[in-house]
This record gives structure tokens, sequence and C-alpha cells, in this order.
């Protein structure tokens, strides 16, 4: 079943309710739930800032403006209470029902079967499929919403998917103190999302539309904020988060930047910085697929975590897939693949609760080995300390001086040889700034950047101008020399040479 939006009818849900069997207060899967009511909530938004659709229909007429992206955001919720209509299963495929390329009009009986069309011809029997349609959820519709403010949790689905693919993690989530937020999977300017950097970007931009939407609500704790992505949203999570340093935690899902022929659109995007990362990464990928992890094996000022697990399929990190393809089923690994789902959602529990609660006793559960799926392996890499930014780093020069900042840059690159703090001309700015008042520290300075970029022409320029006003115009022509040899086309150092001969 794809992505959808519900426009709530209300006669339609109590046909439907009447027509389901009893409902049940167990679980679905998972763990036991929290202390917390859960609330849920469906918010329907357009952005204005993006298009969506063709700008002229088939006969070439215009279409219907605004052509405004629409966005729908499910939203699940510590609540203050009982109120609210205690939610099914099956009601959150109907609340699904109307986002971008599906038809909001389509009767919910026909929505419903188009859900169990697949899982039928593989084998689920729809008695028991029914029986989870009619599965009574924890969260409460439109429930008031606990006072708080909560951590957020912004959640990336996998490609083409809707939201409910984890509404049972979610569920779980904000019975802990969680407000956990997610848009459909929904391609840049149609309903498909094509498997390239254009699909990606569509569902970044997704992401921070909802991220911005949800930081609105006085419920939110914009202080602790974390991101979770499943398959294709296990690899635009990432970028998106790279570029908030307010966000403390992002977990993955068998993401998509781990599959060898996805790995060259991760990296495409500017901000697949690995030594950029601050916030604390956890990667949860399959033991028997080929994986390579190339965000937390370069993350060196991130807390790091890693799992990998065997025997699990990509598709059982989704609750949805796991009950209608397993538990509707009754198939023999279903025991095995339920326990091993709720231990996921038990350590993703414990990562949050670490990174976006500060709890101390969940982060030494996270150093600890992790044992509860045989055969799995756990491990925990602690951040390096962070280095300064560039910004930063002019401060030090400035407020600490010359020589603080270059044994803090020895230090730095000690530790980690590839860290790059600042850019080729970054420091030639000082060069341009300070006086000849201070040409010893400027020396120093260049020097410096000579280390980090030894075929720097530049520097050697501003060295040659340093040597004149010390007075050793031999010194001078060398490093002009020098830098020409590096940049012929250099005409600055060139005519500084021709004006000393």
């Amino acid at each position: 079943m794809r992505r959808s939006r519900c426009f709530w009818i209300p006669f339609i849900l109590a046909l439907l309710h009447s027509a389901l069997a009893p409902a049940t207060e167990a679980p679905l899967l998972g763990p036991a739930a929290g202390p917390h009511a859960v609330g849920y909530r469906v918010i329907t938004l357009v952005d204005p800032a993006r298009s969506f659709g063709p700008r002229l229909d088939l006969d070439g007429r215009a279409t219907p403006r605004p052509l405004s992206r629409p966005i729908q955001i499910h939203v699940w919720y510590p609540a203050a209470g009982a109120s609210g209509e205690r939610m099914a299963y099956a009601d959150y495929i109907l609340a699904a029902q109307g986002s971008a390329g599906s038809d909001p009009k389509t009767a919910a009986a026909d929505v419903l079967k188009a859900y169990k069309a697949r899982p039928l011809r593989r084998g689920a029997n729809e008695q028991r499929l029914d029986g989870i349609l009619a599965r009574e959820m924890l969260a409460r519709r439109d429930a008031a919403p606990a006072k708080g403010p909560f951590p957020f949790i912004l959640y990336a689905p996998s490609i083409n998917a809707d939201p409910y693919e984890n509404a049972v993690l979610f569920e779980y989530l904000a019975s802990f103190g969680y407000v956990v937020a997610a848009a459909p999977s929904v391609g840049l300017n149609e309903p498909e999302v094509s498997i390239d950097g254009a699909g990606a970007r569509a569902q970044i931009g997704d992401l921070a539309f909802v991220f911005g939407r949800m930081c609105q609500e006085p419920w939110v704790d914009q202080r602790h904020l974390g991101v979770l992505g499943f398959s294709w949203g296990g690899m635009t999570a990432p970028p998106f988060a790279m570029q908030h340093l307010g966000i403390d935690a992002i977990a993955c899902l068998d993401g998509a930047a781990t599959m060898p022929p996805y790995a060259p659109i991760a990296e495409s995007f500017d901000q697949w910085k690995p030594r950029d990362l601050r916030a604390a990464l956890l990667d949860v990928v399959l033991a028997d697929e080929e994986r390579v992890l190339p965000l937390g094996s370069n993350a060196r000022y991130a807390d790091v975590c890693s799992w990998r697990i065997p025997r699990f399929k990509h598709g059982e990190f989704s609750a949805d897939e796991v009950a209608k393809y397993h538990i509707a089923a009754q198939d023999s690994l279903a025991p095995w693949v339920i326990g091993s789902w709720g231990a996921v959602a038990g350590r993703l529990k414990t990562f949050f609760d670490a990174y976006l609660k500060g709890s101390a006793e969940s982060l030494n559960a996270l150093r600890a080995p992790e044992t509860s799926v045989a055969g799995s392996t756990w491990t925990f890499r602690a951040a390096l300390p962070a280095p300064p930014t560039a910004a930063q780093f002019d401060e030090i020069v400035e407020t600490r001086g010359v020589d603080t900042a270059a044994k803090l840059y020895h230090e730095l690159r000690a530790r980690d040889p590839e860290l790059v703090i600042f850019d080729e001309s970054r420091l030639l700015r000082f060069a341009r700034s300070w006086g000849p008042e201070r040409s010893e520290e400027l020396f120093a300075l260049m020097q410096l950047n000579l280390e980090a970029y030894p075929r720097s022409a530049d520097t050697r320029f501003w060295l040659a101008q340093i040597h004149l006003e010390r007075g050793d115009k031999t010194a001078a022509v060398a490093a002009l020399e020098e830098a020409l040899a590096i940049d012929p086309a250099h005409e600055r150092a060139r005519r500084l040479l021709e004006k000393i001969r």
C-alpha cells in the first residue's frame, strides 16, 4: 500500500469499525509500552516554496494554480489523557489515503482491499490479516497533547512508503515521552520517487519542511532533536541532519547508503561530510548482505554505534511488513522476526534515551555488547574531542596568538591526519588585514598554511611580501619563483618578481 492521506469521514469510520472484529489491548508486536498515553494526528499542508506536478496537462492546458507541493504530516506524541477515539490498525492505512498520488475519495473498503491484495498473494491468511486491521492500537486520534516539551524524532520512510510502515514503533516511542513525525515518501514532481539525487533531494526537502513545522509546537523540545530513517530514508536522513548542528542523534535502519549501488547518491550530497558529523550515529544493518558504513566508518567526532543482525531481511525493519507478511501468514519465522524487531525497537529507544534525554544508564548500555539477537555484532566507538570550526580557529589566531593556534593544529593533526580545519585561502585573510608590525606573526601563520597546503602559490606570494618587509630580497625572489613554478599564470607573483629584479 502506498502513501496516503486521510480526509476523515465519520460515517465511513463508524461502518468500518462495526464491520471489524473486536479489538484487543495486546500490542501488535514489540516490547511493552511506556507510561504515557499516545496521541495521533494528521496535519495536511502545502509547501509553497516547492512545486509539484506538471505545469501543463496532456492537452497543453495550464494546470490549476498554485502548484505548491502537498505535505502530509503524521504525528505520534505523548497525550494528556484518554481523550479521542482509539485507533485500529486499519485507521492508519485509511489515514494515509489522499496524499500525492492517491485519491482521497476512494472508499474505505477499496483502500483496505488494495492493502490486503499483496500479502494475500504471498500466503497471508485473510482472517488473520483482518484481525491485524481490527487490532486496537495505543494511539488515540487527535488526543490532547501532554504539556511537555518532549524530545522530537523526525522519521524518513523507505522509498515510496507511507508513514504507517513503522506506526507500531512510533507508538512505542511516544509512550516513553517522544514526539515522532513522518511524511509519505513522494517523488520530486510525481508520486513515484526516482532512484537518483533528485528523488533523494525531494525527501530531504520534505524532512526540512516537517522539521520546521513541528518545531512550532510548544510540546516539542527544540533542544533535543533526533532523526530516524529506514532504507531510502536511512540515506536521506543523515545529510538532512548534518546541515543542522542542533540535531543530537541519527539512527538508520539498513540505510540505502550502506548498499554499494546507492552509496554514490549519498556521497553526491554537499552535506555528506563524515568529519563534520557531530550527532551520535546508529547504523543497524543486515549481516547476511553486502553492507558498508561510509558515514560511520569515517565519522571521528561523533559517537558511532553499529549493529549487524543475521537472518533478518531488509523489509523486516518495517513493522507493517512484519505484520502482514509474517504474523498474518503465521509462518515459522514469525516468532524470531517479531522478537528481533522488538529488540531493534528497544535498542532505538536506548539510543535516543542516551542522546536526547541524557540517560547515563542508556549510554552505558550502548557501550556494552548487545546480545538480544543471537549472532549479531554490536560495536561502539566513542567520539574524539571535536576540533574547532574554521571560524573558531580564526578566533584562536586573533585572541590567543599564532603560536597557540599552531600548537593546537599540530595536536589535532597528530590525532587525525586527514583532518582539514581551514581551507587554503582562510589564513591568507590575515595577510590582508594585519599590518607590517605583525610580520613575525604573519610569517608563522604562512608557514602553518604551507604545512596544510604545500602547493599553495598564493601563500608563497604573501611570504615574499613578508620577506621584503624584512629586507630579505633573496628570500622574496625564491618564494616568488616557487609560486610561479606551481602556478605559471600567477600574475601578481610575476609582476612583483619583475619589480624586484
